[in-house]
């Protein structure tokens, strides 16, 4: 295991080596092998996403190039830019830091999210209840990293309102 890293309110302990041996067999991201409009301007936009926060914490994570297991786009914002939600699989242990995933009452199966901001266009959040698992990750303590983002639409195809 590598060296615990803060994010947010979570402090995790990534294992870098098995997570980078996992992604290494992986052959495109989760919107790569979408062929919706939604995804496309995801993987146009990326760059720009991960030249900010969400960048480094891959990196120090071993998640590189930048697999995501899921995006998904949900429409124009107040601000006029696209939200956007995703997800990343690494190898690892939480050591501390409430589940990313609040109940909305006592008892209700129903859940809100509760992520930390890392910029004003990204929160994350990280819990272990992993959903999608990629084959290379089967049976490996997963850890899933959570975005919400607000992106703007860089690509020629009409936008989604």
């Amino acid at each position: 295991m590598s060296e615990a890293i803060q994010i947010g309110r979570w402090l995790v302990r990534p294992d870098v080596r098995r997570t980078r041996e996992a992604h290494s067999k992986l052959t495109q991201s989760g919107a790569a092998e979408c062929l919706c409009t939604g995804c496309q301007n995801f993987e146009a936009v990326r760059p720009q996403l991960l030249a900010g926060p969400l960048g480094r914490i891959l990196a120090q994570l071993g998640i590189a190039p930048p697999w995501e297991v899921e995006v998904y786009e949900m429409g124009r914002s107040a601000s006029g830019l696209h939200h956007y939600g995703g997800w990343f699989h690494f190898v690892g242990t939480i050591e501390s830091g409430a589940n990313a995933w609040r109940p909305i009452a006592d008892g209700s199966t129903a859940r809100t999210a509760d992520f930390d901001p890392l910029s004003e266009i990204l929160s994350v959040g990280l819990h272990t209840d992993v959903a999608l698992v990629r084959e290379p990750f089967a049976g490996l303590p997963l850890i899933q990293l959570e975005i919400s983002a607000e992106l703007p639409w860089v690509i020629a195809a009409e936008e989604p309102t």
